[in-house]
């Protein structure tokens, strides 16, 4: 994994976490990234950490979903849902432009 070998930095090594935009990571990566503990402790962020780590990853599920034309229509209100639902968590923590 990317993470043990320190790809995007050691734990404990902020200097070695590598920008994350010039890496082409995919979402899992990021998802990865929040769930360690220096990673999610650099964000400030004040909600749990392993909830929204869930969170995103289903959101990345979704979007796997409806990217790759995924036709069926199941539970589509409780996707938006879910989706509107991080959404509103980070724009709690980032700043609007």
């Amino acid at each position: 994994m990317k993470e043990i070998h320190g790809e995007y930095g050691l734990p404990g090594d902020p200097a070695r976490i590598v920008k994350l935009t010039e890496q082409g990571m995919n979402f899992s990566d990021y998802i990865t990234l929040l769930k360690r503990d220096d990673v999610w402790r650099a964000t400030g962020w004040q909600f749990p950490q392993q909830s929204f780590a869930e969170r995103m990853d289903r959101v990345r599920k979704i979007r796997n979903e409806t990217m790759h034309f995924h036709t069926s229509d199941d539970d589509r209100i409780s996707a938006v849902k879910e989706i509107q639902v991080a959404l509103q968590m980070l724009k709690t923590v980032q700043p609007q432009a």
